[in-house]
């Protein structure tokens, strides 16, 4: 059993996404990623991270609606 945790990252602005995500990286989390609330919800499907890192102004569907569903 693996002891990193699991990170996921939901943001629509990917040159950020990308820098926070190879800066987790190399702290030895394992780092998922979406592109809005909608991609989110999806991951967290077969997805369990340890947290949730989430952009609260997004398209399609944004942080706070995310967090209420």
């Amino acid at each position: 059993m693996s002891d990193q945790k699991t990170i996921l990252l939901i943001d629509d602005e990917i040159d950020l996404q990308q820098l926070v995500k190879i800066t987790l990286k190399s702290k030895s989390y394992i780092v998922e990623t979406a592109n809005n609330g909608l991609e989110g919800l999806a991951k967290l499907e077969t997805l369990k991270p340890d947290l949730i890192i989430l952009d609260m102004n997004m398209p399609k569907m944004g942080g706070l609606e995310f967090y209420q569903r």
